[in-house]
């Protein structure tokens, strides 16, 4: 006997396959491109998963460390690497080219019905427009455009989930739980730009709740800040979730960030994209995407934030229905569920933002980044995905009773265009085949550059293949340690490769047993052995800290082993690891 509740649920399963279905629809190309990468950001980054993937699945050990790249960098710290991530349970299942893609649609997913759920919920907009609203930020360039490389910049999609526990902390059980979970896990999938964006946006709009504005003849411009004791507990109760969860990984990211800060000619100076080209990124019209406009420093992908003309005219259509075609007993206010003038202010900051150093060092972006963190942000353009969203939120809040069939009709024309549009650019740079020729239980061997300019691409470090079968490259665009070009863009790097006919170990060594977090070198000769290889201060040589005024990692130093043992073996423990405490334990 099928009960009411049994039947709500059936409709529930039912409505989230149906809404579903077009986002599935939308990542089939993708999906069908197989094992085949993106060549430059997308390789790097999936890179990084295959090397967590091969060190649990096949040296079941701790992914510490990544020997595939730059001659060895810290992997668990690596800003742009999540262990504790959605990504992570899809490459232990899938692969790590595959297990990715599938991350992408799961991303898209979380986001269509993060933002969709927040605008019933919280913003108390209809089904339909709340659902045609959440289309076209799933469906939108930015996104889109993200999937060539900046993988990490899809922890955007848990935004909506985290302003609706926020909105509805009072609603919802154990929200607060809820919510330090949710954002511990955007540092720990990724501590990048997007995250700190998230958290700055989040501070915001909880400053905006808490602060009250008065007005009136006495006294024009009264701000009182109203604090209630219920929020105190919910943050209290928040933040040291947050901590327990985030803080191991963010402690070993932020060693990694303090020994390799981006360098002062990187960061010093941020084109101004300049007003016009920031409006088409958002709003088009989409010939621009076929033709696009150059942007100072940056390719117009970094701008991309595409979410339809059609939005645009949605914008004007409710702001015309506010002013001109309201009753009289109607107060702007009235129209909207959040007051409008956040909107405009939002839209204006995060537009403002974007247009990076416009008015030099008066810029809001140039103060923006005397802040600690967005010190080190250096593409201003990545703004305008929030100017998107606030775009967005705004057509949610609107509850005037005028043009809502004439909203719909364009909504729904926007999300048919962008679909139509995005669907083959998210699987267009994915062409690379892999090579697999040889095991990848085949010793480890080291390269300068492998398999460059296949298929005419000018930038193909193939550095997941490479790591499939078991080959370090030397030059590598790591996060921090990039060996791809000298300073100011990051550190070279003193390794040579196969063509110098060198190994991992140059003279008077030979190594029995390698693997990423532990290696044994046997003495073959009398005298110092020489390491071809990347260490740092994590690194013990029999039980000895022997590079402690190292840093994380140190490619411009020589590694010699001195003494007269026989065998060397190096384990990588770096201090305040699960390891390094095992072994603090045993010696009490």
């Amino acid at each position: 006997m099928v009960t009411a509740k049994n039947n709500n649920k059936i409709k529930l399963i039912y409505r989230f396959f149906l809404l579903s279905l077009p986002i599935f629809i939308f990542c089939l190309r993708l999906l069908l491109t197989g094992n085949k990468v993106a060549p430059g950001d997308a390789d790097y980054i999936i890179q990084t998963y295959e090397a967590m993937r091969r060190s649990i699945l096949e040296f079941h050990q701790f992914p510490w460390w990544n020997p595939w790249v730059s001659g060895g960098v810290p992997l668990f710290a690596n800003p742009q690497f999540g262990l504790f991530s959605i990504q992570t349970i899809f490459v232990l299942i899938f692969g790590s080219i595959y297990g990715t893609k599938l991350a992408i649609l799961a991303y898209l997913l979380i986001g269509f019905w993060g933002f969709r759920t927040l605008f019933i919920s919280s913003f108390k907009a209809a089904a339909v427009r709340s659902t045609l609203l959440a289309y076209i930020w799933t469906f939108g360039t930015f996104l889109t455009q993200r999937s060539s490389g900046h993988l990490t910049f899809f922890v955007i999609q848990f935004f909506p989930w985290a302003l609706l526990l926020y909105l509805n902390r009072a609603k919802v059980n154990k929200s607060w739980l809820k919510l330090g979970t949710l954002l511990s896990l955007m540092s720990l999938t990724a501590a990048h730009n997007v995250t700190v964006m998230i958290y700055f946006v989040l501070a915001i709009i909880i400053l905006l709740t808490t602060i009250k504005l008065d007005v009136s003849r006495a006294n024009l411009y009264k701000i009182t800040f109203s604090i209630k004791k219920t929020d105190v507990s919910f943050w209290i109760k928040t933040i040291p979730i947050f901590i327990l969860f985030s803080s191991y990984r963010l402690f070993f990211t932020t060693q990694y960030l303090r020994d390799f800060p981006r360098s002062h000619e990187i960061l010093s100076t941020e084109p101004s994209i300049g007003i016009p080209k920031a409006i088409l990124a958002i709003f088009g019209p989409l010939i621009h995407y076929k033709n696009s406009p150059s942007v100072p420093q940056w390719s117009w992908l970094e701008a991309s934030s595409y979410i339809s003309i059609f939005s645009l005219f949605v914008v004007c259509l409710i702001i015309y229905a506010v002013l001109y075609k309201r009753a009289k007993t109607e107060t702007v206010s009235k129209n909207f569920v959040f007051r409008w003038e956040i909107f405009l202010v939002a839209f204006c900051s995060f537009f403002v933002l974007a247009l990076g150093d416009i008015l030099g060092k008066y810029s809001l972006y140039e103060i923006l980044r005397k802040l600690p963190i967005f010190s080190e942000m250096r593409v201003a353009v990545r703004w305008l995905a929030w100017c998107s969203i606030t775009v967005i939120m705004f057509i949610a809040s609107y509850k005037g009773p005028h043009f809502k069939r004439t909203i719909n009709i364009m909504l729904a024309i926007a999300v048919i265009e962008l679909f139509i549009y995005s669907m083959p650019q998210i699987s267009k740079p994915y062409f690379l085949p892999i090579n697999s020729f040889r095991p990848s239980t085949a010793d480890f061997e080291q390269h300068t550059l492998f398999d460059v300019k296949r298929y005419g691409v000018p930038y193909d470090e193939n550095l997941t293949g490479a790591t499939q079968n078991n080959i370090g490259q030397v030059i590598s665009g790591d996060a921090l340690v990039d060996t791809r070009f000298k300073e100011p863009w990051g550190d070279s790097t003193l390794r040579c490769g196969v063509e110098e006919n060198c190994s991992l170990v140059t003279n008077n060594g030979s190594i029995s047993y390698w693997s990423p977090n532990r290696i044994v070198i046997n003495r073959t000769g009398i005298g110092d052995i020489e390491l071809d290889m990347n260490l740092g201060r994590g690194w013990k040589v029999n039980g000895l800290y022997l590079f402690t005024g190292y840093r994380t990692v140190e490619p411009n130093k020589k590694y010699l082993l001195t003494g007269n043992q026989k065998q060397y073996i190096l384990e990588y423990k770096p201090r305040f690891s699960i390891k390094w405490a095992y072994d603090k334990i045993k010696k009490m």
